[in-house]
């Protein structure tokens, strides 16, 4: 009777294990952020837009950089998108343009079109569209200005990535029609010949946050890069 008893409780319990749910934590894995398309505004005086080449996507991120030598620069607009200015800005050289970055993160998909509005003075806007950005700036704004031709401009860096960080990056040369290299492994944004030029990389250590461009010649620039995660 009692090794009948013990079979019934030992199957009971058996029987009961097999609808019992084990709580399970889902670890989430790191995710790599990665460029979708980018924009390049033409230069403009007081207003400009930066087109990208198809609909942004719901949930990315639209990173920017932009030129002003207005006093007062406000940030760009972009239906389903609120951009935050980076601190800081990089100018030098002998005019009074500043670089500026700007950011905006969850953005609602189906826009093509980042307009910049510094009424009545001159602009230049470039930026890129991101997958997977998990928060935004990553450390501080980092800044460079020279006029040594022919070797690397050093940005600097924002300090170390904390991880694989998207850097995006500028430069200017006070001398229209002067020329940049942009250094492997940057993929070029703005238009080399011109004297506004922008690109981007993934990184993930602070020394390839570095010499995104190489001067052509002795002209003055500035130069800022970005870090972003």
């Amino acid at each position: 009777m009692k090794k009948l008893l013990f079979l019934c409780v030992l199957i009971s319990i058996v029987c009961f294990a097999q609808y019992v749910r084990v709580p399970f934590t889902k670890v989430s894995g790191g995710s790599t952020p990665t460029v979708v398309q980018p924009c390049v505004g033409t230069g403009g005086f007081g207003s400009l837009t930066c087109v990208f080449g198809g609909n942004d996507t719901t949930g990315n991120a639209i990173l920017l950089t932009g030129w002003t030598n207005g006093p007062s620069p406000g940030v760009p607009t972009m239906t389903g998108a609120t951009f935050s200015q980076v601190t800081g800005s990089c100018g030098g050289g002998t005019t009074s343009f500043q670089q500026y970055f700007f950011y905006a993160t969850g953005i609602t998909g189906g826009q093509t079109t980042v307009t910049w509005s510094v009424p009545g003075w001159s602009i230049e806007l470039h930026g890129i569209e991101v997958h997977n950005l998990l928060s935004g700036p990553d450390g501080s704004l980092s800044c460079a200005a020279g006029s040594t031709a022919g070797s690397p401009i050093s940005s600097g860096t924002s300090g170390a990535p904390s991880g694989n960080d998207i850097a995006l990056a500028g430069a200017r040369q006070d001398t229209t029609g002067t020329t940049f290299t942009v250094n492997s492994p940057y993929t070029q944004l703005g238009n080399p010949g011109d004297n506004f030029v922008s690109s981007y990389n993934t990184v993930s250590s602070a020394t390839t946050a570095q010499y995104a461009y190489t001067g052509s010649n002795g002209n003055p620039y500035e130069s800022g890069v970005m870090l972003f995660r």
